[in-house]
């Protein structure tokens, strides 16, 4: 879709009859709602705003306040190419090239899974958790956290901005996700205390954590296809391939934690909705690695599981 077919739209809603040399910003809304809904896109509404606002330049609140705001030429124009990319179902934080999760803004690339809002119930029960456990700790190494699979960083890092006493290292099998995520963490302040890694999950990770934290691949192979195109065609196959059975990724976690772990530490692991009796299994067959806690999203799904290590 280019800047003269958003004009023509425009007419076509009932403008004055001429083409009008600029849209305002509240037009500009309008039409890629509009655009956007017509394609089948379940979020137009919101997506709408989020595009003008980017390739405007502006906040939400001057959207709100400069409605009547006349755009100029290549503010329309970038309105329109960042419009026809997301017709096409590119995920808008792709095209932004970031995400909000936990409040704070994460660069995002094709290298990486897009942070979702569903997973920050990790960081709530991470929380819950390390708090007390630090208190009680009897160990003389800094408290220290393990993001397994890391993408953006965005469990890992998020989780050193409430905690400002812990170290962590994030590891990923992959180098261009592991340079997202540095750059996450510079972005942050958090460089300090954040170290990446590339390792195939504990495979070059040495030292032992008070926390293991990770949002595995979890979808069944077959399924992938049916993933929404945003997912399917654009989210990196390796970060949410699960294999045959959806469970591969937790049978290394479980081979891993319990070399990764300290005495007392906990495990959280996010899983798909109806994976948690099959994960319980992986995870929790062996007396050292013990259950804990099964808790659910802001949707009441099953989200994550969480356990403790007794050494």
């Amino acid at each position: 879709m280019s800047a003269g077919l958003l004009e023509t739209a425009i007419i076509e809603q009932g403008s004055s009859g001429k083409t009008p040399s600029h849209l305002s910003l509240e037009q500009a809304v309008r039409v890629s709602a509009r655009a956007l809904a017509e394609a089948g896109i379940e979020t137009a509404s919101l997506d709408a705003r989020l595009i003008v606002a980017h390739g405007a330049g502006k906040s939400a609140e001057e959207l709100v306040r400069d409605g009547a705001t006349r755009l100029a030429a290549s503010q329309q124009e970038a309105i329109a190419t960042i419009l026809t990319r997301r017709l096409a179902r590119e995920p808008l934080a792709y095209i932004t090239g970031e995400k909000e999760f936990w409040s704070l803004d994460f660069a995002v690339t094709r290298d990486t899974l897009i942070p979702r809002p569903d997973s920050e119930i990790l960081i709530a029960k991470a929380l819950e958790y390390l708090n007390p456990y630090d208190r009680k700790a009897c160990t003389d190494q800094i408290p220290s956290i393990l993001d397994m699979g890391t993408g953006t960083g965005c469990l890992l890092l998020s989780l050193l901005a409430e905690v400002g006493e812990f170290h962590g290292v994030g590891a990923d099998v992959d180098r261009a996700a592991l340079g997202v995520a540095k750059s996450n963490a510079l972005r942050h302040g958090l460089a300090d205390r954040a170290a990446f890694i590339e390792s195939d999950w504990g495979t070059n990770i040495s030292g032992r954590f008070n926390l293991v934290i990770t949002n595995p691949p979890y979808i069944r192979s077959a399924d992938l296809k049916r993933l929404a195109p945003e997912v399917c065609q654009f989210e990196p196959r390796g970060a949410l391939d699960g294999g045959d059975d959806g469970l591969d990724a937790y049978r290394q976690i479980s081979h891993w934690a319990v070399q990764l772990l300290l005495a007392g530490g906990y495990i959280i692991v996010e899983i798909g909705s109806d994976q948690a009796e099959n994960v319980k299994e992986i995870l929790f067959d062996q007396a050292t690695l013990n259950f804990v806690e099964l808790a659910s999203d802001l949707e009441r799904r099953p989200r994550c599981l969480i356990g403790q290590y007794r050494g």
